[in-house]
């Protein structure tokens, strides 16, 4: 969802890439950590560990799991200036120009 929100913004002057191998570490990072906080759940009920401890342990890989997607997905992003793009119109006679 991140990623097509990303893609759907209008940039006037940037255009916006991602390297392939990490956007794909990014998804494959949360899908781990994602599933290890689903299985913890399903491990809990065979043990003694009590219901808080795994609630917390749950709570913190889906943290993970949510943080390690945006901090590999933002390494991942490449923000270029458009280099067909000479100037750029502030309004109000005001121009930015792009060397």
């Amino acid at each position: 969802m991140h990623y097509l929100g990303m893609e759907a913004m209008d940039y006037e002057v940037l255009v916006l890439a991602y390297d392939f191998s990490s956007f794909i570490l990014s998804l494959v990072l949360a899908y781990i950590f994602a599933l290890a906080a689903f299985y913890s759940r399903r491990l809990q009920a065979g043990s003694k560990t009590s219901f808080q401890l795994t609630a917390a342990l749950q709570r913190l890989l889906i943290g993970v799991s949510v943080s390690a997607m945006h901090c590999t997905a933002m390494y991942a992003a490449c923000v270029h200036i458009d280099p067909t793009i000479k100037s750029l119109s502030l309004g109000e006679g005001e121009t930015i120009v792009l060397s």
